[in-house]
C-alpha cells in the first residue's frame, strides 16, 4: 500500500510510524517533512499517486491545472 503526504506530496510505501505513549495514538508521518500521510491510489494511465482524502483531482492534476 502506498501513502501520500498531505503537505509536500511525497509518496512512500513505508512511512514513519509515530506513537504517543501517553494517549496510545498512532499515526503515519512523512520522512521528508513530518506531515501526515494518507492512503493513495495509483492511476493506471499516468502512474501518479492520488488521494481523495487530501483533495487530489487527477483530471486537473494530469492536465497541469
Amino acid at each position: 500500500m502506498y501513502y501520500k503526504c498531505e503537505w509536500c506530496g511525497e509518496v512512500d510505501n513505508a512511512p514513519k510510524i509515530v506513537e504517543d505513549s501517553e494517549t496510545g495514538w498512532r499515526g503515519l508521518t512523512c520522512h521528508r517533512c513530518g506531515s501526515d500521510m494518507v492512503e493513495a491510489d495509483r492511476c493506471v494511465e499516468c502512474e501518479d499517486y492520488f488521494s481523495d482524502k487530501i483533495g487530489d483531482d487527477f483530471f486537473h492534476t494530469a492536465q497541469g491545472d
